[in-house]
């Protein structure tokens, strides 16, 4: 069977971070990921006119969002390996601004 091509260009999104956090390989090699599929799926207390439980499921997602463009050169190498991809890009909030951080494996 052959390789899959590489993609060029990964954008980690809210839905493939959950991805992440129900894959096991992602979870052993990056343990910030771990119980977050639970924390973002948490169902909303009270009438849910809020929005209070979307807000939540948000901060969560941006902060894996945000540990990911943290992560040392070495763990974001790994990271495009598990993606198969030669770019990733992370987009999240931060101090009230959008930051958007292009990772390269080259």
């Amino acid at each position: 069977m052959a390789d899959a091509p590489v993609r060029k260009l990964v954008v980690i999104e809210d839905s493939m971070v959950l991805s992440m956090a129900q894959n096991q390989q992602y979870i052993n090699e990056f343990p910030f990921l771990q119980g977050l599929a639970a924390a973002a799926a948490r169902k909303p207390r009270g009438c849910g006119g809020c929005g209070g439980a979307n807000k939540e499921r948000g901060v969560v997602l941006n902060a894996a969002k945000a540990a990911i463009a943290g992560m040392s050169p070495e763990k974001k190498k790994r990271m495009l390996k598990l993606l198969n991809a030669e770019k990733m890009r992370v987009i999240f909030m931060t101090g009230g601004k959008t930051m958007s951080q292009t990772i390269s494996g080259g």
